[in-house]
């Protein structure tokens, strides 16, 4: 088990715990010409942060998965609610805003926002009850009621055997 993700096609990656440990221990001993030569080679790409690095905050939204509802709730106080559409296809749900506006009359300036936010509900989830509601912060809360099917009854499952080998337990019970 690692604790950090390891893609072996990236040599120049670096761990936040590996580039502390190194620069604790080039501040010691100040030696950073023999850690990683071809790193300062390595093309300007390579030292974006890794994806777990990244604070992407509540920019997925939060999704609520309990017993009988299924929520979901997502920030879209940039957003006038003339803008937001919400559909639903099979069971996938789709949340998307678009604003655009001119900054002057000549036409120069614009300023555009745009988002898709994919869902995929469970199965138990009932279309018809889907509903949508922005509050007065901008959070847009989607909701629906889930089926709430009853266990089925236990039931003894028989088991067949083949003819050979109802032959050999009878002939080991005689035998005994």
């Amino acid at each position: 088990m690692s604790l950090f993700r390891y893609n072996p096609r990236d040599y120049f990656y670096t761990s936040p715990m590996e580039r502390f440990i190194v620069n604790a221990l080039d501040n010691a001993f100040g030696d950073k010409s023999s850690y990683r030569p071809l790193q300062s080679v390595a093309p300007y790409w390579l030292h974006q942060p890794a994806l777990n690095e990244c604070n992407i905050g509540n920019a997925l939204g939060e999704v609520l998965d309990e017993k009988d509802k299924f929520t979901i709730q997502v920030d879209v106080s940039h957003f006038h609610p003339k803008e937001l559409s919400v559909s639903v296809r099979d069971r996938e749900l789709t949340i998307e805003g678009h604003h655009k506006e001119r900054t002057d009359q000549s036409g120069h300036g614009s300023i555009e926002r745009h988002f898709v936010r994919k869902y995929v509900m469970p199965e138990e989830v009932q279309p018809d009850t889907i509903e949508s509601h922005l509050s007065d912060k901008g959070v847009l809360t989607i909701s629906a009621s889930k089926t709430i099917a009853g266990l089925p009854a236990a039931r003894s499952i028989p088991i067949r055997a083949s003819p050979k080998e109802l032959e050999a337990v009878r002939n080991r019970h005689r035998m005994a």
